[in-house]
């Protein structure tokens, strides 16, 4: 044994950014603690997030892990949520 001090898991601090957002300081979330975010990149079948493309490079270059995400809204979409769908 190294130590007699506990550890415990922590669970890492994260964000979600979307085009309500539109002006991200990246700073303030790094000095929140928080090691990554989430994007908005785009919605439903029309929707892409016109902030999705500075949102990855600002988290980048701040040194903060980002992926994109996609909102899905399955039930506005027949095909998907009739008789024939996995649902």
């Amino acid at each position: 044994m190294l130590g007699s001090a506990e550890v415990f898991a922590q669970r890492a601090l994260s964000c979600d950014i979307s085009n309500y957002q539109p002006s991200v300081n990246w700073n303030q979330i790094i000095n929140a603690g928080m090691k990554f975010c989430w994007s908005k990149a785009t919605e439903v079948l029309t929707y892409t997030s016109p902030s999705f493309a500075a949102n990855m490079t600002g988290a980048k270059n701040a040194g903060v892990y980002v992926g994109g995400y996609h909102f899905a809204r399955p039930s506005n979409h027949p095909n998907i949520t009739n008789a024939n769908s996995a649902g």
